[in-house]
């Protein structure tokens, strides 16, 4: 439970992403034609979730394509900066399509059963530890539709072939005051894992992709989809 806590604190910590949001938009364009959109343009995108919206830039590239999103977040002052953000960019009507929500860190309490055609995250999910990703997986069984699908980026750092993960605390940065010298701030999640959270909750995996992000092989995608009844 001490990961998920301080992982969670971490995650929230005020103005801990402020820089990292400005940094990360120029990039946000080549990001979503070449490696995002070429996977997930056949979804349905009629009720969408954005998780761990952060800033919004993201969710900015999905509202066009969503009828509804929710844009999620455990952070206010990520929200708070989203709101701004996206009210200056967005239409009226395309802002209207958006719910914006805080959360605990691991639920989707807030959304309904079997109410989301579409789940979504990119570039939060790799700073979210094992037994976090694992309850949200639990929370995509439970709002998906039949048929609904999922896009998820998550580290790959937990995988057997990085055998130098920090033992001590497999997340980002230890409350307590000791550094993790994870390289960017990846967790202790795989491939495998994400694939074995969607078996134990009912969900297929139904694509991974091993992707670098400066080192080899330290991220990956995966797509995922409810069964059918």
């Amino acid at each position: 439970m001490k990961i998920t806590n301080n992982n969670i604190k971490q995650c929230e910590a005020s103005e801990l992403w402020a820089e990292y949001f400005e940094k990360a938009k120029p990039d946000m364009g080549v990001q979503w034609e070449e490696t995002i959109f070429p996977r997930i343009k056949d979804s349905d995108f009629e009720t969408c979730i954005d998780l761990a919206c952060g800033g919004g830039r993201n969710t900015e590239k999905l509202v066009p394509l969503c009828e509804k999103i929710y844009a999620i977040d455990l952070n206010q002052y990520a929200i708070d900066i989203a709101k701004k953000y996206l009210k200056e960019r967005l239409s009226k009507k395309d802002f209207s399509k958006i719910t914006f929500i805080k959360n605990t860190g691991t639920d989707l309490t807030r959304i309904k059963d079997n109410s989301i055609s579409f789940i979504y995250s990119w570039d939060s999910g790799v700073h979210m530890s094992r037994d976090v990703i694992r309850d949200y997986v639990k929370e995509f069984k439970r709002v998906l539709k039949t048929p609904g699908t999922g896009f998820f980026h998550h580290s790959n750092f937990g995988a057997k072939e990085f055998n130098h993960i920090d033992p001590r605390f497999k997340a980002i940065v230890n409350i307590e005051g000791i550094g993790i010298n994870n390289p960017h701030w990846r967790t202790d999640m795989s491939a495998g894992d994400f694939k074995d959270f969607c078996d134990e909750s009912g969900l297929d995996c139904t694509k991974q992709d091993i992707i670098d992000w400066g080192i080899k092989n330290l991220d990956c995608i995966s797509m995922f989809q409810s069964n059918e009844i």
